[in-house]
């Protein structure tokens, strides 16, 4: 065969196997995650731009950031919640909401603990951005801030307001203000029809929020000056106890229950099966103490456990929070 006949059959080899190529099935790809960077709309020109953060510190963001670790629970729930969790690279131990979140975590993509994280493999990571909160050392952020390579943003948000305000900067650093202001429309609008639940002409019911009560029957932490929890308590209408206390969170002693005088009593459940279990038995003990049986709340048996997942983290999820509260506090208008 000469060497043009052997350009000829190979020629058609290639020809015959490309039609035969077309027509076998393609699978399908409609599934797959989308590429991170067609997940961004920030318009020419949007960067630089510079925003203040949590500490005070003027952060400014060079360009578009395309991965992020996020710090903070919070954050992590924020940005699923803009679907804006496909940039993350890693995330804290602490992170389980949304289940993607978990997924992260469980894919060995975790820097450790929100206070303590491990520096050296975020650095491993070389993200755009370090999205956490002013729970995090200050001294960690200016650790890892090495513009223009790598940003570093602390958010605090004590209050529903805090939180909006947060998405809203996220969502500006990030570059899709679209996606937050279409969350933030969303959860105004949940929070309008439940404070419309609200009655307009009740006083407000006194309201104590704990985080547990101990096998000795104390009390344990209650949300303080400051605190997230206080701010819903009193959007749902009523009053928070403990929103006096010095700190954003505190532990009240029983004697001070009595001057407090709680008409209402919530307690975050236990996370597992035996501790659900052993928090119903103490519950069931407090009419026979001599001191919580003084307590309005526990005379009237108006005490209510509330899924502690749910309020965990300041975050998108707090119009739901908002929800359980109001039906709690106002399900029964015949208080005492």
């Amino acid at each position: 065969m000469s060497t043009r006949q052997r350009v000829i059959v190979f020629a058609i080899g290639v020809v015959l196997g490309i039609v035969l190529l077309s027509l076998l099935p393609r699978p399908d790809r409609s599934d797959r995650p989308r590429h991170p960077w067609h997940e961004q709309t920030a318009p020419e020109g949007y960067y630089p731009l510079s925003v203040e953060d949590g500490f005070g510190r003027e952060v400014v963001v060079e360009r578009q950031p395309r991965w992020f670790i996020s710090l903070a629970p919070s954050v992590t729930q924020m940005l699923f919640a803009m679907d804006m969790g496909d940039h993350l690279m890693a995330v804290t131990d602490y992170c389980d909401y949304p289940e993607a979140a978990a997924e992260i975590r469980h894919m060995g993509r975790s820097i450790g603990r929100m206070d303590t994280p491990d520096l050296e493999r975020i650095l491993e990571f070389s993200p755009d951005i370090v999205l956490g909160s002013t729970h995090t050392d200050i001294a960690i952020f200016r650790r890892l801030h090495n513009p223009p390579r790598t940003t570093t943003l602390a958010l605090r948000h004590d209050s529903m307001d805090d939180v909006f305000a947060d998405i809203a900067t996220l969502a500006r650093v990030t570059g899709v203000p679209g996606k937050g202001a279409r969350l933030l429309s969303e959860l105004r609008e949940r929070v309008a029809d439940a404070t419309a639940a609200v009655p307009a002409d009740a006083a407000p019911p006194r309201v104590l929020y704990l985080l547990d009560i101990d096998s000795g029957l104390s009390p344990g932490f209650a949300p303080g000056r400051g605190a997230w929890i206080s701010d819903l308590i009193e959007r749902a209408g009523g009053e928070s106890v403990t929103a006096r206390l010095a700190q954003q969170w505190g532990t009240p002693s029983r004697e001070a229950l009595l001057d407090l005088a709680p008409e209402i009593l919530i307690v975050t459940d236990g996370r597992s099966a035996g501790e659900r279990e052993a928090l119903r038995r103490r519950l069931e003990r407090l009419p026979r103490h001599a001191l919580w049986s003084e307590i309005p709340a526990v005379r009237e048996n108006r005490i209510h456990i509330v899924d502690p997942d749910l309020f965990a983290i300041p975050g998108p999820r707090m119009p739901e929070m908002l929800e359980v509260l109001v039906q709690k506090l106002w399900q029964d208008k015949q208080r005492g």
